[in-house]
């Protein structure tokens, strides 16, 4: 109510800046403060507990590996209907390791997950280390592109499809992928 709705921002910073020189959580200078004999610390002796700290979210790593596959001038890409980030959201066939790993070692899990198979695919690139902050984890991963041999003996993942390559841009994909998709100095340093 009391609130500038013209000026808000200097409201904000007269806050700023009394949190930062009078009430600071550190060293309060309570006794110079023009509002000490209202504040709730003060009367009830709690400077050194109030304000309560916020615990800081512990973020949570994850590392994907995504798998372009491609053959004739298409590629596979899924819907993710998985609970969690990008749900409903298209993406490229994924490996998600628990740290950073080898192209070889996320091949051979691929292999072992049923979404490639061994002699059926040829490496093309891959991508620098890409990362993206989300508010409690961190998006770490490359793009490995590969070319396709054999289709027929490629299941891809869970309800993955071939789709031309020059149609890509009709799906909607996370930012992650979008990086990816849209600077091609991303998508050839092999």
């Amino acid at each position: 109510q009391l609130l500038d709705k013209a000026d808000p921002a200097s409201y904000n910073q007269a806050i700023m800046d009394f949190g930062a020189v009078v009430c600071k959580p550190a060293v309060p200078l309570c006794h110079k403060c023009m509002f000490n004999q209202v504040c709730y610390a003060w009367r009830e002796k709690e400077t050194d507990l109030l304000p309560v700290k916020a615990k800081k979210t512990k973020i949570r790593k994850r590392w994907f590996y995504y798998l372009v596959l491609q053959h004739g001038g298409e590629t596979v890409i899924r819907q993710r209907t998985e609970k969690g980030i990008w749900q409903q959201l298209y993406e490229f066939p994924v490996v998600e390791t628990e740290n950073e790993s080898t192209t070889d070692e996320v091949l051979l899990q691929a292999e072992e997950m049923g979404i490639l198979r061994k002699g059926t695919y040829k490496k093309q690139s891959v991508s620098g280390m890409m990362k993206q902050q989300l508010s409690h984890q961190l998006i770490m991963g490359r793009f490995v592109r590969l070319e396709l041999t054999d289709t027929a003996s490629h299941p891809g993942m869970n309800g993955s499809q071939w789709v031309r390559q020059s149609d890509i841009g009709k799906y909607a994909f996370p930012k992650f992928i979008n990086s990816y998709l849209g600077d091609p100095s991303k998508q050839e340093l092999f």
